[in-house]
């Protein structure tokens, strides 16, 4: 009888283990340099403790592939219309698919996406504890892509995990924030399932693995003519989506979409990697 009720303890153990996570983060962040004006985004984490994989995305890309989606099944046949305007923008475009052994950083630019092996962080681990929506807390902060983070962690849930590039913790990551007070995570919604979507934005999905180098030259490019794609025939709308033109753009569209470029572009300057 004993043994069998170690089995059945081991096997709990087991499932509690191998089920999936879906973790709803809110992101809060100053986009400006040298503003205090916050701009709050929601971040989905998926979890798959099995593989010792999650990924990380913009809630707004869920949102706007689950639109296209149903459009689309409406409308097997193509030659439907497409209204940008019912899209819900990703004010903050990033993504984080994370491995065993990579830590892949995914942006995307002008209708492109990119996708950069990052390195793990290396965290120090605090004695220091404290309560939080019932959960105890433990403080680790680590150095990460130019930012000094402070993150709270629960070995209550059993997955080492967390939102951006946290992981290798010993629990999940409910809070975090840099020690500027430019970028802000809390856990608020936390769900866990046998099976959960293996989903990723259909726009960083398709992405480009280069160097972080080699994207800082690319965004650097496309700061100096973010109007580029336009002149060839092609609008990128905010939701990231190519759509050819074709009778192509008047000068007139042109002009007015990289005023409003280049105005993002120093609105948007305060980015979480800073390295």
């Amino acid at each position: 009888m004993k043994s069998l009720f170690t089995f059945l303890a081991i096997l709990l153990i087991n499932l509690s283990f191998a089920q999936d996570y879906k973790v709803i983060y809110e992101m809060k962040f100053k986009p400006t340099k040298g503003k205090d004006s916050i701009v709050s985004e929601h971040f989905v984490l998926m979890i798959k403790p099995k593989t010792n994989s999650s990924k990380f995305y913009n809630y707004n890309y869920y949102y706007s592939d689950s639109l296209m989606t149903s459009i689309k099944d409406k409308n097997p046949q193509g030659g439907f219309d497409i209204n940008t305007a019912s899209f819900k923008k990703a004010n903050y475009p990033l993504g984080v698919i994370k491995t065993k052994t990579d830590f892949y950083l995914v942006k995307t630019l002008d209708g492109d996406s990119y996708k950069i092996n990052e390195t793990k962080p290396s965290w120090k681990i605090s004695n220091e504890t404290k309560s939080w929506k019932d959960y105890k807390l433990q403080k680790a902060t680590a150095k990460i892509l130019g930012r000094n983070w402070t993150v709270w962690y629960s070995n209550e849930i059993p997955v080492s995990d967390g939102p951006y590039l946290f992981k290798d913790l010993p629990g999940l990551v409910f809070l975090a924030n840099d020690d500027s007070g430019d970028y802000d995570f809390s856990l608020i919604s936390l769900q866990k399932s046998d099976l959960v979507e293996d989903y990723f934005p259909s726009i960083l999905s398709k992405s480009i693995e280069i160097t972080s180098d080699k994207y800082k030259k690319v965004y650097k490019a496309y700061t100096l003519d973010p109007a580029k794609q336009l002149r060839n025939g092609v609008y990128v709308d905010d939701s990231g989506l190519k759509i050819n033109l074709t009778n192509g753009a008047s000068p007139e569209m042109i002009r007015a979409i990289e005023k409003d470029r280049l105005d993002n572009i120093k609105k948007f300057n305060n980015f979480i990697d800073i390295e």
